[in-house]
């Protein structure tokens, strides 16, 4: 749980806890606002830290599979793989046009 600051504008801001484990909730309302689910990316910029919403590749995979035969000892490791990749890409991809941004 966090403590309510301010919701003005476009802006939100919040105090949250840090549990001894160095982690946060993200409120659901502000999870909800922006799409975030199972992943998100997490940046250091400024001395702050900044977290965005990233697809579910396994979700995205899942809706571009018509009809798939998974033998159970093989094929969901392959999956997830595959998903892991994906995801890498996307971040890498990301982060060159953030070094494209910032030049």
């Amino acid at each position: 749980m966090g403590i309510f600051i301010s919701n003005v504008g476009p802006f939100m801001k919040r105090i949250l806890y840090v549990d001894s484990r160095g982690r946060i909730v993200i409120p659901s309302d502000v999870r909800k606002m922006l799409g975030i689910g199972k992943i998100v990316k997490m940046s250091i910029k400024d001395n702050k830290i900044i977290i965005e919403p990233v697809k579910d590749p396994l979700d995205e995979l899942s809706n571009q599979i018509v009809k798939v035969h998974i033998k159970a000892s093989v094929e969901p490791s392959e999956l997830s793989k595959m998903a892991y990749s994906r995801l890498m890409e996307e971040i890498r991809s990301e982060e060159e046009k953030e070094k494209g941004d910032s030049n």
